[in-house]
């Protein structure tokens, strides 16, 4: 209703009033604005009274780390919070499973999901920049790869944008317009 603009007055006094000025416990954060994400993400890991570690992704080539959801300097601590950027080959997690980060085990980051209470290490993932070109010789398009980053596919989840939330389902959330709200149509409806 919200979406199309039929939302009654009733109904909207109803979700209005299920508005918190408060964060709900133990809930991800979503954020009109990168900045906010950014801010809320910082301060809960600076107030994590764990040791600092830092992973730093590899490039190779001509490489647009703009474009990638991981982190090229991705830094976290025992207990963060955490979000898999990557699915699992034997379907244990997805893109957008959360956790909380436990350590670094060997080669692998060992993330404890929310979602059957199981650790599981997260090793490094290589994302490519790739594009399609036109081959005249065989007359078909082929792949070109441009260049590629190496990084673990985790993030901080304290906060993610609600535009990175689309399409994604979490059990717990709270929800910040900012000071200044929503700046696309429709983002206030993929938040709810």
């Amino acid at each position: 209703k919200i979406r199309y603009n039929t939302i009654t007055s009733d109904e909207l006094i109803e979700l209005n009033n299920k508005c918190f000025d408060n964060k709900v416990e133990d809930s991800l954060m979503l954020c009109s604005r990168n900045e906010e994400v950014g801010r809320v993400n910082e301060y809960n890991l600076y107030n994590v009274e764990e040791e600092e570690e830092k992973y730093t992704a590899s490039l190779m080539g001509n490489f647009n780390i703009a474009n990638c959801r991981a982190e090229f300097d991705l830094v976290l601590k025992p207990t963060c919070r955490v979000m898999l950027l990557a699915n699992d080959q034997n379907g244990l997690y997805s893109n957008g499973s959360l956790g909380t980060y436990i350590g670094k085990e060997g080669e692998s980051l060992m993330i404890k999901l929310d979602d059957g209470d199981v650790t599981v290490p997260i090793l490094r993932h290589t994302y490519s920049d790739s594009e399609q070109t036109y081959d005249k010789a065989s007359n078909s398009m082929t792949m070109k790869e441009n260049g590629s980053m190496t990084q673990f596919p985790v993030k901080l989840a304290y906060a993610i944008s609600i535009h990175k939330s689309q399409g994604l389902s979490f059990q717990k959330l709270s929800v910040s317009m900012g000071a200044f709200g929503a700046f696309s149509s429709g983002m206030t409806y993929v938040a709810l």
